[in-house]
């Protein structure tokens, strides 16, 4: 049966053990905006200009991010763009972990072509408690003939990691 009233003010204790629990708690959360339009002409990837840095608290703890870009265009040609997520991890080599928009503004013609946006999230497991920049990065996916852009007119960026414990 269920009491007719609670008392909240009420003082309650635990005795026992709680198996299973621990594990998934949010250790910090570390956030930046980027807001700068960004062009790239080339079929390798540049930087958008978007980053930030996080150090993990353990080498158990594994790495919330999401990543959100707006004003997405190509100029011309039959085009498109690519972005990818990635990082790098004490200042050491650039690594891909993933491709969250191929093709991004292709239309199958030669116009201008103005997108919203794309977004995506990843459950990374960098393993080191070492500074790690977690970064965007953009290309042409087609062609070098124009330029495809992220933040058009200045629009905002985001990134956001988040340090979850094991």
């Amino acid at each position: 049966l269920l009491p007719s009233s609670i008392d909240l003010a009420q003082n309650f204790t635990f005795t026992g053990t709680v198996t299973g629990a621990g594990g998934g708690k949010v250790l910090q959360v570390v956030s930046s905006t980027f807001s700068t339009q960004t062009d790239s002409s080339s079929t390798s990837f540049a930087d958008t200009g978007m980053s930030l840095s996080i150090t993990p608290s353990s080498t158990s703890s594994k790495i919330l991010v999401f990543a959100n870009h707006t004003g997405l265009l190509k100029e011309a040609s039959n085009n498109a763009g690519e972005i990818q997520l990635g990082r790098t991890i004490s200042g050491g080599s650039y690594s891909s972990i993933r491709v969250f928009d191929s093709n991004f503004a292709r239309n199958n013609s030669t116009a201008l072509n103005v997108v919203g946006g794309t977004a995506t999230s990843c459950l990374d497991s960098p393993n080191t408690t070492s500074a790690i920049t977690y970064k965007t990065r953009f290309r042409c996916d087609v062609t070098a003939a124009s330029a495809v852009r992220v933040q058009q007119n200045n629009c905002v960026a985001s990134i956001t990691a988040m340090e979850i414990s094991a």
